[in-house]
């Protein structure tokens, strides 16, 4: 009988657990019970890590590539962790049903990298409005990287001045912003047409080798504690 954590297996732990459960002997629906018990505690701690933004050993969350960003992370993930059943001898996956979800996660477990594309950006997150306004963001990345404009100068030269972020989300669509700010950070008017996207490892899911030993005492008394004597 297994109790596996699919995103991120650790077999040291999950042996600790699995080797409890068949101590505890039983019969299949039993060893279900206590399968499900033990992944329960599994869970309820993976969503106290997450909730204290902290990996299953104890360290800080890597800060959001913008560090100006301070929500939490990966709360989301916490309130749709679920125990699954699996297979018809007892065991249970701590997972996400939603497979979305699950990849979301394994690469945040994990600090794995994906890779993409305009078109598979477009179906993700869909096509923007590029005659809109351009937004307050736009604006300001703009005046940071040294936006002037270009106005007649004396002698009919050419000069700059500063303009303001109201004065750009008033005059500047959503598309030029955007191409002004890869002109003046790259030099070129196209961009990159493949690139991977790669998150920091965020280790929430599962227990320390001390968690699990403590959690294979509390079943065990637990179930001790209904024998009769």
């Amino acid at each position: 009988m297994q109790v596996s954590f699919s995103v991120s297996p650790d077999h040291g732990r999950s042996a600790r657990l699995d080797t409890q459960i068949d101590a505890l002997g039983g019969e299949i629906r039993d060893r279900r019970k206590h399968a499900r018990r033990l992944a329960g505690y599994v869970r309820t701690q993976t969503r106290r890590n997450i909730r204290k933004q902290e990996t299953v050993e104890g360290a800080p969350f890597a800060q959001r590539r913008d560090k100006r960003d301070k929500r939490a992370m990966l709360t989301g993930l916490a309130r749709t962790l679920a125990i699954i059943p699996r297979g018809p001898d007892g065991g249970v996956v701590v997972s996400w049903k939603n497979p979305r979800d699950a990849r979301i996660a394994y690469r945040h477990q994990h600090g794995v990298g994906e890779e993409w594309g305009p078109q598979r950006a477009a179906r993700a997150y869909g096509v923007p409005d590029y005659k809109a306004r351009c937004t307050r963001r736009q604006a300001k990345a703009l005046l940071r990287e040294g936006f002037r404009l270009p106005v007649p100068g004396k002698g009919g030269g050419r000069a700059t001045r500063r303009v303001s972020v109201m004065w750009l989300e008033k005059h500047f669509t959503l598309g030029q912003a955007g191409l002004v700010l890869r002109l003046m950070r790259t030099g070129k008017p196209k961009g990159v047409q493949e690139w991977r996207d790669t998150v920091p490892e965020r280790a929430a899911l599962g227990v320390t080798a001390a968690e699990a030993d403590r959690m294979c005492q509390r079943l065990a008394k637990n179930v001790l504690g209904r024998v009769p004597g």
